[in-house]
């Protein structure tokens, strides 16, 4: 998400293939602050399809789905079902919980918690005070007395940045200090901000957190003002992780061991240095994978859980090729090159402009939505044209199950293509859209896993 300090211009859901420019304007006449909103949320999409976090917000959404679905059709109360649907105490309800617990965690904080706006109010005047790796235990979100620690954080580490008033710039202690989580958010916000600064003619205001935290812990751990392009090279390699917060960390503790000037630091160099193993636990024996290897391993990993999802509907298996040609577009375009988007701050804003134009090409472009709905999208076979909109819908279907909210955020796309499937469910009750004679996307999901054959209340 791009904001100003005042407003949101733009957002893109990372498991949902749904980029959102907040303006009345069409594809085709967008003024040159919202073109610039677009390259920075499109930067966001290229990160969800290129990268191993991105792949694992992509997984989740399925795995999710296949537990809430089972979680609805095991229910033994009979036909009537509440909200939210599925049992939040049964096995399914809980695996939901602690899969979106695990992603609050890895997410970090986004500069919406009460406490961390005060930073964002008072521009300039918080510093880093000190960056702490401790166990996932000690995140904010977690509670022991609640649930068990996620598995897949088990061996994670939190990062936890304090921040101090400093308004003197002496860096005075004091007991005026605020903790924020440095995880995926600020690392992908700041890497967006920065390809968005470098081919655009105007700067907007930002707030600190998320969108300069990794900014700000660079300089305090390296103890120098590092160079934004190579902030970003090493956000890109934190998101070939499942938990680029603790891997950003490990990187800059990696370098400061290098008696180097680090702005000298480029791809080609990175690529070089950075020499990173992960251990997976694969059939209860650890095999090692290279950031490229794991990131085929979770691309991979991510089309068979959308194959497992679709194996009885013989109708939307193509969503799964869906993916599977968006991943296989990505890895043709980028070669093996783990910095395939911050390699875009190395070239002039227009050779930069211009690859980025190429990339939409040969990777295609999300359902993209304005203040009115549905503007458009673009890929780059014709073949699996008719199935990406379907990816923002099933996110939705997810999102106003889990929630309990009854009203269809897709209405004003469904008003200016087919108006005649609106009806008062669109805003009362989502789940009696299955029983529509027409049916709208989100209908056709209800109805595919025969959810209209129950009745719903609120």
């Amino acid at each position: 998400m791009r904001n100003s300090t005042f407003k949101n211009v733009g957002s893109y859901k990372m498991d949902g293939f749904h980029l959102t420019i907040n303006t009345d304007n069409s594809l085709d006449s967008l003024t040159p602050e919202e073109n610039q909103t677009l390259v920075h949320e499109y930067i966001h999409f290229l990160q969800s399809i290129s990268t191993v976090y991105g792949w694992y917000r992509i997984s989740n959404l399925a795995i999710i789905t296949q537990h809430l679905v089972h979680g609805i059709y095991n229910k033994s109360d009979g036909f009537i079902r509440n909200a939210p649907f599925f049992n939040p105490n049964g096995p399914d309800g809980e695996l939901i919980e602690s899969a979106m617990t695990l992603n609050t965690m890895l997410e970090g904080s986004n500069g919406e918690e009460n406490h961390i706006k005060i930073i964002n109010h008072s521009p300039g005047f918080y510093v880093v005070h000190a960056v702490i790796a401790e166990c996932f235990s000690k995140h904010p979100d977690f509670d022991e007395d609640i649930m068990e620690l996620p598995a897949g954080a088990a061996l994670s580490k939190n990062i936890r940045v304090t921040y101090l008033f400093d308004p003197t710039g002496q860096g005075q202690d004091n007991p005026n200090k605020i903790d924020v989580m440095l995880g995926a958010v600020c690392i992908y916000e700041f890497m967006a901000y920065a390809i968005e600064k470098h081919v655009s003619e105007k700067n907007v205001n930002l707030p600190q957190v998320p969108y300069f935290v990794v900014r700000d812990v660079s300089n305090f751990i390296l103890g120098m003002k590092v160079d934004d392009k190579v902030i970003a090279c090493l956000c890109e390699f934190a998101l070939q992780s499942r938990s680029p917060g603790e891997t950003f960390y490990n990187s800059l503790i990696e370098l400061k061991k290098n008696k180097i000037n680090y702005n000298l630091l480029d791809p080609d160099i990175m690529t070089v240095t950075f020499k990173a193993c992960y251990k997976v636990k694969v059939n209860d024996v650890f095999e090692n994978y290279s950031p490229i290897q794991l990131l085929h391993k979770y691309a991979n990993g991510t089309l068979e859980e959308y194959k497992t999802l679709f194996s009885s509907l013989e109708d939307y298996k193509a969503i799964t090729n869906l993916l599977s040609h968006v991943n296989d577009a990505v890895n043709k375009y980028r070669n093996g090159d783990l910095f395939m988007i911050s390699r875009l701050l190395f070239k002039t804003p227009k050779d930069a402009i211009s690859e980025i134009t190429k990339i939409m090409s040969k990777v295609g472009i999300p359902p993209i939505f304005n203040n009115s709905g549905y503007i458009g999208h673009a890929i780059s076979d014709k073949n699996y044209d008719r199935y990406y909109l379907f990816l923002p819908m099933l996110n939705e279907f997810v999102n106003f199950t889990l929630k309990g909210n009854f009203q269809c955020e897709l209405i004003d796309t469904c008003n200016m293509y087919s108006p005649e499937v609106i009806n008062n469910n669109c805003h009362s009750n989502v789940y009696l859209k299955g029983k529509d004679n027409l049916l709208c996307g989100v209908g056709q999901i209800i109805k595919m896993w025969k959810l209209n054959d129950y009745t719903f209340v609120e």
